[in-house]
């Protein structure tokens, strides 16, 4: 895991600028540092103040030839790199990359795990290799088979990938988004690219502002982000999942008119695969065991130490329980170092559920964290620092703790469970789905049958159907029910005059939810997983340690949405394809669990019992530092909902964070 860094320029501009954006994310790669530039043709390899000493090997044309950047050099192209070293932990990983003619240049920030089994078919084809870091496979698969060998690969990526025969550039980021690629282009018409947001700030022509549409997604639908491709910060864009942006350098206009910013476009290189499985659900849930278990096997390659984010619940817990059936299928070591966050209030704790797991398992080196609300103040700051755009709630501070307490016990790579939900469950919509597709009569019979009440059958039955027809309804429908809401109207009541109405559009007006796919879809590139997968990059890179989603291999997700969905829900048990599938791998208890939490924080007592006057100067301060974006109004609310003349509604905590937010990264906000 690492971090890019890149300019382009038409005209000459100081080299320095670029060290300056690698400076702002040591954190991401601590290991190693480099850079290639060039200036009209002529190239440049520097390393940094944190590039190893190596022996001169003047056959490796990526070692740099020169310990520093000059302040007084100028160029027109520049890419920047920070190294956490995973595979291959040799200066022979170093980054930027060239081939043996330096015709291809990559900075690369991920993992590609089948990247040896790529290397032996390029070996085939006469290519040679002289480490063993899967950059050096993907550097050739790009430039033997161009943006085909993307289809190749199996892992998380965003890759800088430069031909200085033909002045291409690509930008390109993996399938589902796991590693972030963002850019944004001066008011001087210099493109600037990078795997943090805070980079661009290295620019002295940055002048963070806010995107206001943007903005009130994430204040209004539930701390919605991530979910197109522009940033709560205007001008500023990312990569779109599956995407790239191909850049022909000699034809490349960067200067924006001056009615609106400049924007490149997105070209969609996945696409998925669709073959309908004909196999029965007893077949379909053996291929699925298959996969995972080579998804799980193959996220454990690794030339440093591998552990487990557990939550006790049953993605986390498939994962650990699944890498220890690899280890003994492999007669390998299987002591299994596992991270884990829990509350001391057992009403929000996991704790009894992590400890049935642990004891199913051999040679367990567990570690607990209890964050206490006092340490989330404490951070605070920090930890909005390093996510660039506000989170939803506090359980992106205890994903901050467990990647600290992972970096503690000196375990650089942490297996987590997220994107499960996206394609398995879908958070509980495929039972809506489903109980249309099986109809009312047979529904309530269903719900009889796990012994409810005639009346309590019927009511559950109505309240499904009445969901479906919100979640299927057109998104015109939705969308003005959505602004009836009397959530959405004390938002709106709380921005600055006029700005609701001239800039929020409802997100979701176009999307389909027609069938289970559409569905998963949406879940998986708008709403949740992105924003999701960002705190996890943050968290994990705040501290230098890779994260790695298993469940997000595109052979599980693409395999999972060509089956029917009565193979994925059967109205009682969600996630029916890995529950089935992790027979004698988990413990009954939590594979058949029904109640789980996950990282929840329990947010309601402390703003109503425990912390209200912290909380309260805290929203203070917020209005105070969005310079106008929202008024004092909210104040009184915030007094009415802690006497209880008012519900509670976490639309103050995202206040909070939004306020403080533009505080941390300097973010203006200037009235139209």
């Amino acid at each position: 895991m690492c971090g890019i860094s890149g300019v382009y320029s038409k005209r000459p501009i100081s080299a320095l600028i670029v060290e300056k954006m690698n400076d702002k994310i040591k954190h991401r790669g601590p290991d190693d540092e480099g850079y290639f530039i060039m200036a009209g043709k002529k190239v440049i390899v520097a390393g940094g103040a944190d590039t190893p000493k190596f022996a001169v090997d003047p056959e490796c044309l990526y070692l740099p030839t020169t310990n520093r950047l000059q302040a007084d050099q100028e160029i027109n192209l520049a890419l920047g790199h920070r190294r956490l070293s995973i595979l291959d932990l040799s200066v022979l990983g170093h980054q930027p990359m060239c081939d043996n003619s330096q015709r291809y240049w990559i900075a690369f920030n991920g993992e590609v795990y089948n990247y040896r089994e790529i290397r032996s078919e390029l070996k085939q084809h006469g290519y040679t290799f002289r480490s063993d870091s899967d950059t050096e496979v993907v550097l050739a698969a790009l430039s033997h088979w161009g943006i085909a060998a993307l289809n190749k690969f199996v892992g998380m990526w965003a890759i800088a990938f430069f031909d200085r025969k033909t002045n291409n550039l690509k930008l390109i980021r993996d399938r589902y988004g796991i590693k972030p690629l963002y850019y944004w282009i001066s008011p001087s018409g210099i493109l600037h690219f990078a795997s943090e947001i805070k980079q661009f700030s290295a620019s002295e022509e940055w002048d963070a502002a806010v995107n206001t549409a943007r903005a009130l997604d994430y204040l209004t639908v539930n701390g919605l982000t991530d979910h197109t491709d522009e940033t709560l910060y205007k001008d500023v864009y990312q990569i779109n999942p599956g995407c790239l942006v191909d850049l022909d350098l000699d034809n490349l206009d960067l200067l924006p008119s001056s009615s609106s910013s400049f924007r490149l476009n997105n070209y969609h290189w996945y696409q998925p695969s669709v073959s309908p499985f004909t196999g029965n659900a007893e077949q379909a849930t053996s291929k699925f065991f298959s996969l995972f278990k080579q998804a799980v096997d193959l996220h454990l390659t690794s030339d440093v130490n591998v552990g487990f984010a557990l939550s006790g619940g049953l993605d986390s817990s498939s994962i650990l329980c699944t890498a220890q059936s690899v280890h003994l299928a492999n007669k390998q070591d299987n002591e299994h170092v596992t991270f884990s966050a829990v509350c001391d209030d057992k009403q929000y704790s996991e704790h009894e559920w992590i400890d049935i797991v642990h004891k199913h398992l051999e040679h367990v080196d567990a570690h607990f964290i209890s964050p206490e609300p006092s340490d989330m103040f404490t951070h605070f700051e920090e930890l909005l620092w390093h996510l660039d755009e506000p989170h939803q709630s506090q359980s992106a501070f205890f994903g901050f703790k467990i990647f600290e307490s992972a970096k503690d016990a000196g375990v650089k790579v942490l297996l987590n469970g997220q994107g499960a939900d996206e394609y398995l469950s879908c958070y509980g919509a495929y039972r809506h789905m489903f109980g249309r597709e099986l109809g009312f009569s047979k529904l309530t019979k269903l719900y009889r049958a796990q012994g409810l009440s005639w009346p309590l059958s019927i009511h559950k039955s109505i309240a499904c159907y009445a969901y479906d027809c919100y979640f299927s309804s057109s998104g015109r429908l939705r969308a003005w029910l959505f602004k009836s809401k009397d959530s959405t109207k004390m938002m709106k009541s709380y921005i600055s005059d006029g700005l609701f109405d001239k800039y929020f559009v409802y997100p979701f007006k176009k999307i389909n939810f027609s069938d289970k796919n559409a569905v998963s879809k949406f879940q998986l590139y708008f709403d949740a997983l992105p924003r999701y997968l960002r705190w996890e990059d943050r968290n994990s890179m705040a501290h230098s340690v890779e994260a790695r989603v298993p469940f997000l291999d595109h052979r599980l997700v693409e395999f999972c949405h060509n089956l029917p969905l009565n193979y994925l829900e059967n109205g009682m048990t969600s996630k029916m394809l890995l529950v089935e599938s992790m027979r004698n791998i988990l413990p009954e208890e939590v594979r058949l669990r029904k109640d789980k939490k996950g990282f929840i924080t329990p947010e309601e007592k402390w703003f109503l019992q425990e912390y209200t006057s912290e909380l309260r100067i805290m929203l203070s301060n917020a209005i105070k530092y969005s310079n106008g974006f929202i008024k004092n109004s909210c104040i009184n609310d915030f007094d009415s909902m802690v006497s209880g003349k008012i519900p509670f509604d976490l639309s103050f905590w995202r206040i909070i964070v939004f306020g403080y937010w533009m505080k941390v990264h300097n973010v203006k906000f200037v009235s139209e």
